[in-house]
């Protein structure tokens, strides 16, 4: 049993290091993907960005807005061809409706293009609640697209957004685990089409 702990600290020392070097990614990237943002925002001639939008009545839910940014790096081989050979999508930043309830996304994506962080804010009233509540689910992926880190927050009463675990809010967890469905696919698939 001890020479099994002990040959088993190594591997769990290095898969929690690369865990945490694929969290500190996702944090350069995020703050590399707001640059972007801000970057093109504060330009008279905004670059590396598209936005789609998407409105359509819903039969007994009313007018559904789906409005979805796709920040991206022009792909050059040749810096002196004034147009780029292609795109690499960084972030998307989504905002939709359905009946009263808003939400937010956002995707984050790695370098060769595979997902590496998720991020949703929303309200919603779930069976483990009796009430209507904020919160927000923070996904973060390894270079396989798997979940390697899940946070779950919940507005407490004085409107400050606690992080709720499996052991303080197991229903509630186990709830917006299934409720939260990041499609990576989907928003890629649209950015696909456009160019």
């Amino acid at each position: 049993m001890v020479l099994l702990m002990c040959l088993s600290l190594p591997i769990l020392a290095q898969n929690n290091k690369k865990v945490d070097d694929r969290i500190k990614l996702a944090r350069e990237k995020y703050s590399e993907g707001l640059a972007l943002i801000a970057e093109n925002s504060a330009n008279q001639y905004p670059l590396n960005y598209t936005i789609v939008v998407r409105n359509q009545n819903w039969a007994a839910v009313g007018m559904r807005s789906d409005s979805i940014w796709f920040y991206y790096n022009e792909l050059r081989d040749d810096e002196e061809e004034p147009y780029p050979d292609g795109y690499a999508l960084r972030m998307v930043h989504r905002t939709y409706n359905v009946a009263a309830r808003d939400y937010l996304e956002e995707y984050l994506f790695d370098d060769n293009g595979k997902p590496l962080f998720f991020f949703t804010h929303f309200t919603e009233m779930l069976n483990s609640i009796d009430d209507s509540f904020e919160f927000e689910v923070r996904y973060y992926y390894d270079e396989n697209g798997n979940i390697i880190r899940s946070i779950f927050k919940m507005m407490d009463k004085n409107g400050k957004m606690k992080e709720i675990t499996t052991k303080s809010h197991p229903e509630v967890v186990k709830e917006l685990d299934g409720l939260t469905s990041p499609d990576f696919k989907y928003v890629k698939n649209i950015f696909d089409a456009i160019y």
